[in-house]
């Protein structure tokens, strides 16, 4: 009934193996880790819209959809940074931009993931904001820019 896509910034450079709770964030080390545990999500039916993803819902998921996820530089070219990342989804082949947030505590509404966008959603929902500590888009940027495995 829901999906997220969430960026999860480390503050660490290239392949690295935790070796320790602590470097792990592991239990009540969380914020303590290597890595940003919680990450920046973008969540539809957390942000208030409740009726995009699911059964008969804008994204129908009794039925097949494909997920395309855009990584936007800040000049449109391969060698700038990452400054935002876009969701959308392609059924019956209609493309279906992702839902705008609808929380009633943010002045400013998103429809990607963006820095300013996880500020606004760590403030409005009181989520500690170690994607900040961990170096935000700009770490995410540097980590796609040597290569990342995508997990699903």
């Amino acid at each position: 009934m829901a999906s997220a896509y969430t960026l999860h910034p480390c503050n660490v450079t290239g392949q690295h193996t935790c070796t320790s709770a602590l470097e792990c964030g592991d239990e009540n080390l969380r914020y303590d880790g290597v890595c940003d545990k919680d990450g920046c999500d973008l969540n539809a039916y957390r942000a208030g819209q409740h009726s995009f993803f699911g059964q008969h819902m804008t994204v129908d998921t009794t039925r097949p959809f494909t997920v395309v996820t855009q990584f936007i530089t800040a000049d449109g070219s391969a060698d700038s940074d990452i400054v935002e990342v876009k969701r959308a989804y392609v059924q019956d082949g209609k493309y279906i931009p992702h839902v705008t947030t609808n929380v009633a505590s943010m002045s400013k509404q998103f429809d990607s993931i963006t820095d300013e966008m996880c500020s606004a959603t760590k403030t409005a929902f009181a989520d500690l904001n170690d994607y900040v500590n961990k170096g935000s888009m700009k770490a995410m940027s540097d980590a796609l820019g040597r290569g990342v495995v995508l997990v699903m």
